[in-house]
């Protein structure tokens, strides 16, 4: 099993595109690779309805955990908390606008199978 934690911080708007803009790829990746994932969202003191949004789209897919922060407390210390939270070897960190194209993941993956390096990135 693989994490993907991404840190959110008043994310509202891109966790309502998730559905259709990130869980359809991650899935196909994991149907062609028979890989399964994680995810592990932190929210780190939103004060948008980011986490009720989240919670309404975890009743749908498997594997969710969510985490918060009551404060802000930034991105680095939402990241700890994420990888506190794995219990995998393999973990991918994603921006929680996507920015970080989650097509991308599957050539993560691909390259730390090739070199069993420590980090990728792209």
């Amino acid at each position: 099993m693989i994490s993907i934690i991404v840190p959110l911080y008043n994310e509202r708007e891109n966790v309502l595109h998730y559905p259709e803009d990130f869980f359809p790829v991650v899935e196909d990746l994991s149907r062609r690779t028979g890989e399964q994932f994680m995810y592990i969202f932190v929210d780190d003191g939103s004060k948008d309805d980011t986490v009720a949004q989240l919670k309404i789209i975890a009743q749908n897919q498997p594997y969710i955990t969510i985490l918060e922060h009551k404060i802000n407390r930034g991105m680095g210390n939402a990241i700890k908390t994420g990888l506190a939270a794995c219990s995998t070897e393999l973990v991918v960190t994603m921006d929680s606008d996507l920015t970080f194209r989650p097509e991308d993941i599957g050539k993560l993956i691909e390259k730390y199978r090739e070199t069993d390096a420590d980090c990728i990135s792209q």
